[in-house]
């Protein structure tokens, strides 16, 4: 409630001066700042034919970004517990386009898993390859930070402005990756990882076609690379 006072002087001559206080009310506003974007990335894999994989996907990063995929085959040597992964074709870069991007990824080879394997032992230290993943792990990444040769992974100056140089607006980012942690520049990236049944019985056949033995295919936890 406000309260108004009056306060009257009578002075000589009959006259008087009113005086009216009254009080002043203040409203403060409390501005919210808006949470920051969690940038992610969804994406499909099927098989295109028996030695190609179509890949499609849609993501919030800026248009202008460029994403790396990739296709892996994980393994198993008989005389380890780590799992290895070899590329089973060339990696491809895709850019954002109006949210989304999409590309085909083949023909499958799988030439860099046989490497060095000999007939009756595998490989001289790790013995032969006896598990093999029954899938094709695909790959996504939103690369950040500088490149090897010096030159940043965005090439795209609009994009580098929006997710900072090392991805630091992907900090809150649930698919968030720290690429080069124990350097001095550690960088952001986004990774996202897809399985598809393609080309696993070749897989299994060119290795068994290299060492002698076939090894068993099954679920194993492919990686990016």
């Amino acid at each position: 409630m406000t309260l108004l006072f009056a306060l009257g002087t009578a002075g000589c001559g009959g006259s008087g001066d009113s005086t009216e206080a009254t009080t002043t009310t203040t409203t403060t506003t409390t501005t919210t700042s808006a949470a920051p974007t969690r940038y992610v990335i969804t994406m499909k894999v099927a098989p295109a034919g028996s030695n190609r994989i179509a890949v499609t996907g849609q993501t919030n990063l800026p248009d202008g970004a460029v994403i790396n995929i990739s296709a892996g085959q994980a393994f198993r040597f008989r005389r380890e517990q780590d799992i290895r992964a070899s590329l089973v074709t060339p990696s491809r870069t895709v850019t954002v386009t109006d949210g989304a991007f999409s590309t085909s990824l083949g023909p499958l080879d799988f030439g860099d898993i046989t490497v060095g394997l000999e007939r009756g032992v595998g490989d001289m230290t790790y013995g032969p390859v006896v598990v093999v993943d029954n899938a094709v792990t695909v790959c996504a990444q939103f690369q950040t930070g500088d490149d090897f040769d010096g030159n940043n992974r965005q090439p795209d100056s609009a994009v580098r402005e929006t997710i900072g140089p090392n991805g630091e607006a992907l900090e809150n980012s649930p698919q968030k990756d720290v690429f080069g942690s124990a350097t001095p520049n550690p960088s952001n990236w986004l990774e996202l990882v897809r399985r598809v049944s393609v080309g696993v019985p070749k897989a299994a056949a060119a290795i068994a076609a290299a060492q002698g033995q076939r090894p068993t295919p099954t679920r194993l936890k492919g990686f990016c690379l």
